[in-house]
Parts: C-alpha cells; structure tokens; sequence
C-alpha cells in the first residue's frame, strides 16, 4: 500500500511539472507576439511591405493632438513598415491621408492564409483618448505577385474601436490558395476626416 501511495505521489508530481511546463511555454509563446500564432508579415522575420499603391502619407507637420486643451502634442510621420513591425505604442503607426489606402505586404514565406489580426492602441493611451483615427472597414486579398490588381478576396471585415485593442479576423473564402503576398485595403476609419493610423497588422496561416 505505502509504495502504491508512493508511485501515485510521484506521478502526480511528473504531471504537475508537466503541466507547470507546458503553461510556461504557452505563455511564454504568448507574450512574445499576443497571439501564439506566427506572424509571416512580421518585418524582422522576411515580411517587406513592397506598395502603398499611391496611397499618400500624412504630413508630420499636420498630426497634432492636445492634451486638456493646453498641451500640443506632435506625433511623427512614420514609413508603413511600421504596421509590420512589433511596436505598438502612440504614435508610431503610419498615418496616411483620408480614410482609404492600401498596403501589399510580401510575407515571409508562402502559405496558405487562414486569419489576420490588427492591432491598435487602447483609447487610454491617446493624448486625448480619441482613436477616430482608427481603421474601420478594411478588406483583405491574396496575390500573385505584387503587380497583381485582382487578386483573391480572403475576407471583409470591421475593427471595432470599442473592443479589445488587439482583434483577429479568420479568412472567410473557403478555398484560400498559397500566397506570398497579401494586400490590406482600408475602405473607412472611425471618423477622422483628415487622416487613418495604422498600427500593427499580422498575416497567420499554415506552411506550403
């Protein structure tokens, strides 16, 4: 009997560091990109944004906010390689004129997409806790190349500025085919007139 209790104790401790093993990892996978997918339009890891499709930056100059109506506050005009890079801290997004643009984003490796996640920053963290600005309608593509003006529809989807700042989107076409290039088409913002800030997009799918 008291080797059986023995042989329980000792397996229940095996599983337990198991467990403890296995947590560790997965949140530790989590907290090195939030989502515990990989991110192929990652720039660090081979993703390049290789168009804008004429879509026009906003002047750095022309981005101010105020805080309680007293302090200006200028934030910087960035390249679009910030939206494949991890940062996402106010002000470094790429702001670009009006409420349309487009990004063609080369990824990494060719796969076979199956979600997108954009992430904004929390409406705590603006100077004036104003995120109008933020993307609204957007609709994704695969593409042949970075010449290709059709493309494949992957999906149309809402950013809600209400809700968690970090929202995945899975691809709505039901035959999705290999792609190592993928366009971003923002259609709307949430009511800036002026300009769009775009923070961090990801591109997750599966190997091909």
């Amino acid at each position: 009997m008291q080797e059986q209790i023995g042989e329980l104790k000792r397996d229940h401790e095996i599983c337990m560091k198991q467990t403890e093993h296995l947590v560790k990892k997965e949140i530790s996978l989590y907290d090195a990109d939030k989502t515990n997918l990989t991110d192929y339009a990652l720039e660090s890891s081979g993703g390049t944004i290789v168009s804008t499709r004429c879509t026009d930056s906003y002047l750095e100059k022309n981005i101010q906010y105020s805080v309680d109506g007293l302090i200006p506050v200028f934030f910087t005009s960035n390249s679009p390689r910030v939206v494949i890079q991890p940062s996402v801290i106010p002000g470094e997004c790429w702001s670009f004129a009006g409420s349309e643009g487009v990004l063609v984003v080369q990824l990494s490796r060719t796969i076979i997409p199956t979600s997108f996640t954009y992430e904004h920053i929390r409406r705590e963290l603006s100077p004036d806790l104003n995120i109008e600005s933020a993307p609204k309608h957007f609709r994704v593509k695969s593409l042949k190349d970075a010449n290709d003006r059709e493309g494949l529809l992957l999906g149309e989807y809402d950013y809600d500025k209400d809700g968690e700042p970090l929202q995945q989107f899975q691809v709505q076409h039901p035959n999705p085919v290999p792609t190592r290039f993928i366009e971003l088409i923002i259609q709307s913002n949430h009511g800036e007139l002026l300009y769009t800030c775009l923070y961090r997009f990801r591109v997750h799918g599966n190997k091909y």
